[in-house]
């Protein structure tokens, strides 16, 4: 109930933000768009976390998978950035570098300790 609670809510913030909004050029459909494009991908992925973790993971394995996620995307990180020419960004700027560390070791937490939850919970969820 909360959830379409929720999502009446925010359509309709959505709808009455647009309403008003006298120009509507690209810049504003990508203020639009990009909202629309987090909700349902955040949605997407932890409906995709929460199939894996049933028919897949273990206890012992939350560990492994999370590493695995993490360095899939980090090599596909890697590929998209030698490929869309960063070669001219200067990539040892410390502290992006310190500060992408500290953001990935925060969401590997949350995909960590998510899992864990997930698993002690099984039955409930």
């Amino acid at each position: 109930m909360i959830y379409l609670a929720a999502s009446i809510v925010s359509s309709t913030a959505i709808y009455v933000i647009f309403r008003w909004a006298k120009n509507y050029s690209c810049r504003r459909l990508l203020w639009f768009i990009l909202p629309l494009a987090i909700f349902v991908g955040s949605g997407f992925t932890d409906s995709l976390i929460k199939l894996i973790q049933a028919s897949q993971i273990a206890d012992e394995q939350a560990a492994s998978f999370t590493t695995f996620v993490f360095f899939v995307a980090f090599f596909l990180g890697v590929i998209v950035s030698l490929l869309s020419g960063a070669r001219e960004m200067k990539l040892t700027h410390i502290p992006t570098l310190l500060l992408g560390i500290l953001l990935g070791i925060a969401n590997f937490g949350s995909l960590f300790f998510i899992l864990n939850a997930l698993n002690y919970c099984n039955g409930f969820i």
